[in-house]
């Protein structure tokens, strides 16, 4: 009792805890708790509904069961999917309400999520539903729409499951030619994959359908080649005791009475056939006696007749019971018992409308023809009009099977047509995406090729202009010189040349009054030769010294450093070499060692929170070096340096000639090096 109940006792506890949660993540939990709840729930009424022990009824109850749970399932995949296993189940009950319900959910899942399996599946389901509702029409179209589907998915043996169907239904309605063609292709799409249960069903219905166009030897053979299958197989059922009764009753039809008898025996001679199978053993021994009835044989025929009959009422095989009172009719027909023969006719009749089965309903009417006379053509009126009317009803399922086959294949390909249509939409719209995501990237790349193009046109600008600067700095010095030199030899050339002559003029003076002081007058001399002496000096001075670019483009780095340095609050120190001569130099090394310089200086500014910078100019064998160095953060040396700055200096040594190199550890600063060859001015 407690176990009956534990599902009951699990969805009260859950149920309990979800209302003792307070809201946030417990309520979140508890609910993939009871989403997850729900498919169990679900999975356990569906394994319910697959006792054997059940009546229709419960199994109805409990398929209902599991799809209401079903329904309340968040997840759309996983309540697809149970649909599919509910519909298969109930396939098998005789409530059609429920189960077209089950089927018309079933393939609008599966058309929406465009889950070819899942309508395979689905029609399969409905096809065996139909069959066995008796609707062959139906069961052929979904039988066909399950077939193309498995053929979508290259599912050759299930795709070939479902042509045997087809071929076995139209068996029924005669149609042998079609049904032939489907066989045989059924067994040319099955033989490489080794499926002998499938080929032994084919073979067998080859044989049945031979036997009906009475060719009897090609149904004999093909009937010997489903035993070979099934001699492959390794299962104990009773299919080979139903070949033996189709080849005997090949042989029945074919007038060789003793073969038939023999392949009856054969199929009685096993072992607990009456446990194994019941119905086939009571088939076997009515075919048994009939045949032993058709040789003339009647010895035991009623008495065997009437113990098929019996255990055929136990088992309620309702076709079986049918065909033995046919039998029996004929029997006490043939022995002038027309009571009784009129008695089992008439009960054959009655089975016959019930079940609708047409063949023995004719039957019955011929038996009644001959054995009730005061109807008899009453009977045989029923029995042409009925056989008319069967034989037209066969030629319009033919005709509609055609139909079906048109219409189905016209419907798969407008469903693939709007399936690769719908593929078309998505995929012209991720391209459309694309393309836009394309000129949305080559605008961004536009505008950055932009930027570094003025970027570039303002270095170029501003290099334009620092040269013109030099240049006027040149300018300016070449005019200070030519002045300088100007005065010098207006000092050497005048003052200095008039000084001399009053020097010559006094040393040369005849000096004869006693009264003057020769002391005091040389000194005189004395000082005007000092004076000259310094005039000479200072001309020297003023024509050897030239305050040239040298020192004005010193003066330039110097202004750049301090500047910037004291903008940003850092202390600098700048280190060059006394023999360094700038006017060596030509003017693209120091146009190319300012910019460095200054973007040097912005990247320390930027990223280095550095306290102290260190700028030294170094001249080594023919080379020029630059040294800035920073006590910085630093960065990883390990890691590619990206930095539009970075790949300026890099550039700009390149044109340079020069090497580049980086020295930096974290929170140890970073050392920026560059070499380049000294060319001459």
């Amino acid at each position: 009792m407690l176990k009956e109940h534990k599902h009951f006792i699990i969805i009260f506890a859950i149920i309990f805890i979800g209302f003792s949660c307070s809201k946030g993540g417990i309520e979140s939990d508890s609910k993939v708790v009871g989403s997850q709840f729900k498919v169990d729930s679900t999975e356990y009424w569906i394994k319910k509904s697959k006792s054997t022990s059940i009546l229709d009824e419960e199994k109805c109850d409990y398929l209902k069961k599991a799809y209401d749970l079903n329904k309340l399932v968040n997840n759309d995949s996983v309540r697809g999917v149970k649909l599919i296993e509910l519909s298969s189940e109930a396939k098998k009950i005789k409530d059609s309400v429920f189960y077209r319900k089950l089927i018309n959910e079933t393939i609008l899942y599966s058309q929406k999520y465009n889950d070819t399996l899942g309508l395979a599946k689905t029609y399969w389901n409905e096809g065996y539903f139909y069959y066995h509702q008796g609707d062959l029409n139906l069961a052929y179209t979904n039988y066909f729409k399950a077939h193309k589907y498995y053929k979508l998915l290259n599912n050759q043996y299930y795709s070939s499951k479902m042509l045997f169907n087809m071929a076995f239904i139209l068996a029924r309605v005669k149609s042998f030619v079609e049904c032939e063609e489907k066989l045989f292709l059924t067994i040319k799409n099955v033989k490489p994959l080794n499926k002998h249960k499938l080929l032994y069903r084919c073979y067998n219905l080859l044989g049945s359908v031979y036997k009906e166009l009475d060719f009897y030897e090609d149904a004999i053979k093909y009937h010997n080649k489903a035993l070979g299958e099934l001699n492959k197989l390794n299962g104990k059922s009773t299919y080979k005791e139903g070949v033996f009764n189709n080849i005997g009753l090949t042989y029945q039809k074919q007038g060789k009475f003793n073969e038939a008898i023999q392949y009856f025996e054969r199929g009685l001679n096993t072992d607990s056939l009456l446990y194994k199978n019941t119905r086939l053993y009571s088939r076997l021994i009515d075919n048994l006696t009939y045949t032993k009835f058709l040789k003339s044989d009647l010895v035991g025929v009623e008495k065997e007749l009437l113990k098929s009959l019996a255990i055929r009422d136990s088992i309620n095989d309702r076709s079986g019971v049918l065909i033995n009172q046919l039998h029996l009719s004929e029997y006490f027909l043939k022995t002038k018992d027309t009571v009784n023969a009129v008695l089992y006719a008439n009960k054959a009749n009655k089975i016959a409308v019930e079940v609708n089965n047409n063949r023995d309903l004719l039957s019955s009417l011929k038996l009644l023809s001959k054995a009730d006379i005061k109807n008899s053509k009453k009977h045989l009126d029923s029995y042409i009009e009925l056989s008319e009317s069967i034989d037209k009803t066969e030629r319009d399922s033919r005709n509609k099977f055609a139909r079906i086959r048109f219409e189905t294949d016209e419907y798969i390909e407008e469903n693939n047509r709007l399936s690769l249509q719908r593929v078309l939409i998505v995929v012209t719209a991720l391209a459309l995406i694309g393309v836009l995501l394309l000129l949305y990237f080559i605008k961004i790349q536009r505008s950055k090729n932009k930027e570094l193009q003025l970027r570039s046109e303002q270095q170029s600008a501003n290099e334009e202009i620092y040269q013109l600067m030099l240049n006027q700095h040149i300018k300016l010095d070449e005019g200070r010189i030519k002045e300088r030199n100007r005065i010098s030899e207006e000092l050497h050339d005048g003052i200095l040349g008039k000084i001399f002559g009053i020097r010559l003029g006094l040393g040369f003076l005849d000096l004869k009054e006693n009264s003057i002081d020769y002391s005091k007058f040389d000194s005189y001399v004395d000082e005007l030769q000092a004076i000259e002496k310094e005039i000479r000096l200072i001309s020297h001075d003023l024509k050897n010294e030239t305050l040239t670019t040298n020192v004005d483009y010193f003066q330039v780095i110097k202004s750049l450093i301090s500047s910037q340095c004291n903008v940003n609050d850092l202390e600098y120190e700048i280190v060059q070499e006394d023999d360094i001569d700038w006017s060596q130099m030509n003017d693209e090394l120091k146009v190319n060692c300012y910019r460095i310089l200054q973007e040097a200086l912005q990247n320390i500014f930027k990223h280095a929170k550095a306290n102290t910078v260190t700028v030294s100019f170094i001249l080594e064998e023919s080379k020029f070096k630059l040294i800035i160095t920073d006590d910085g953060v630093g960065f990883d040396n390990s890691i590619e340096v990206k930095g539009i700055g970075f790949r300026n200096i890099a550039s700009r040594v390149n044109k340079l000639n020069g090497t580049f190199v980086i020295e930096s550890y974290p929170n140890k600063g970073t050392e920026l090096k560059i070499s380049c060859p000294l060319d001459s001015k």
